[in-house]
């Protein structure tokens, strides 16, 4: 079984991915010995994740604005709106593992 980070980040070109088993451990660390491969990944994962601002707190923001607008929300039931942001976080989150096991 390999387990995969969540954001749309691709294994192998922005993490390097270690099998939940580790049964591919000796290759991982292979790659993390590898400096011009390490520095490569955080490169990739900079571009993606940092420059491509797709990822900021604005979009997260605007990213709760729309959802509470689009989903009944029980202030009583939820407690509070924390409670709420994580439910709403594991939801994206399941969304974006399924489009990445998908690919």
């Amino acid at each position: 079984m390999t387990c995969y980070g969540g954001g749309g980040m691709r294994p192998d070109v922005d993490y390097i991915v270690l099998n939940a088993d580790f049964s591919n451990i000796d290759d991982v660390i292979k790659k993390m010995k590898d400096i011009d491969y390490c520095e490569e990944i955080a490169s990739n994962c900079y571009e993606h994740l940092v420059k491509s601002e797709k990822y900021t707190y604005a979009k997260f923001v605007e990213w709760i604005i729309k959802d509470i607008g689009s989903t009944a929300y029980d202030k009583n039931r939820c407690g509070d709106l924390s409670r709420y942001i994580e439910k709403m976080c594991k939801k994206n989150n399941e969304l974006v593992m399924n489009e990445i096991k998908s690919r």
